[in-house]
C-alpha cells in the first residue's frame, strides 16, 4: 500500500511504498529524502458513510428502502 508522510523539520510531503505485512515494522524507519529528518504518516479523515437499510410498504407493495448518511 502506499501511505503519506510529512517530514517534522522541513514538512515536505511524500508517499511511501510499504507492504500491508511490514507497515508496523517500517512506519517509525521512513526518513526526509531531503534532511534526513524523521518522517510522520499523515491520516486524513474524508468523512464516512452510512448504508442504512430499511422495510417499509408503501400503497399495498413491499419495497426496501436504503439511504445514504454522511457524517
Amino acid at each position: 500500500m502506499v501511505y503519506e508522510f510529512r517530514c517534522e523539520q522541513c514538512s515536505k510531503s511524500i508517499d511511501v511504498e510499504i507492504p500491508m505485512s511490514e507497515y508496523n515494522s517500517q512506519k517509525d524507519k521512513q526518513l526526509c529524502p531531503d534532511c534526513n529528518s524523521k518522517l510522520k504518516r499523515v491520516i486524513e479523515w474524508n468523512g464516512m458513510a452510512y448504508r442504512v437499510g430499511g422495510y417499509s410498504e408503501e400503497a399495498g407493495a413491499a419495497k426496501w428502502q436504503s439511504q445514504t448518511i454522511k457524517k
